[in-house]
């Protein structure tokens, strides 16, 4: 007589972990505080976070330039309107952050703020 046995399998869960993708951008004006006349630069400052979890590279950054403003800044170039940095950023770990400056000159007198806003 043949012996017969019954075949065990056994299940091992697998997981996977899917890395979530998530930049943020602020902006704030970091000089000159206070009266800003026509002539006078004026300094931004960019903070990039890393809120997913995934390492994020070669981080491209645009800028828009609004009326009242030239840009004035070796680091970024002019592109219809459009200031992009000339050098992405080579690489940000999830959950850090970074700041760029960019700086433009104050071109005209203008009647209320100059709104100045980040495009990622």
């Amino acid at each position: 007589m043949a012996k017969t046995e019954a075949m065990r399998t056994t299940t091992d869960p697998a997981e996977i972990t899917i890395d979530i993708f998530d930049l943020a951008l602020s902006k704030v004006l970091s000089s000159p505080l206070g009266n800003i006349y026509p002539g006078d630069n004026v300094t931004f400052t960019l903070n990039v976070y890393n809120q997913g979890t995934a390492d994020a590279q070669n981080i491209q950054i645009t800028d828009y330039i609004p009326s009242g403003l030239a840009l004035n800044d070796v680091d970024w170039t002019d592109n219809a309107g459009l200031a992009t940095l000339n050098t992405p950023i080579a690489s940000l770990a999830a959950g850090q952050s970074t700041a760029v400056d960019i700086t433009f000159t104050v071109t005209a007198v203008v009647a209320g703020p100059i709104r100045n806003r980040g495009r990622d």
